[in-house]
């Protein structure tokens, strides 16, 4: 899973590093990639949705050594928030 998670926040990175807009069917695509990799780990819960979006929001509050193990970029993160809402 670590693997694919890579593979889509490389992805990711080169679609923010080329301009490419939200609405694309690149960024389409990346949206798509994201949430089955989501769904894998909520098993499709809205539940554990709503707690990983709660999680993910707090950054500020987690451990200094776990903010370090799993930061997204913050341009990554809002393009994918905008591919993703775009749909």
């Amino acid at each position: 899973m670590t693997e694919e998670w890579n593979a889509l926040l490389a992805d990711v990175a080169a679609a923010v590093d080329a301009h490419e807009p939200p609405t694309s069917a690149r960024a389409q695509a990346l949206g798509a990639r994201w949430r089955t990799l989501v769904e894998g780990f909520t098993g499709g819960d809205p539940e554990i949705q709503k707690g990983l979006n709660k999680m993910w929001a707090d950054q500020q509050n987690w451990p200094a050594d776990l903010r370090g193990t799993f930061q997204i970029d913050p341009k990554i993160q809002d393009f994918i928030t905008r591919a993703m809402k775009a749909k």
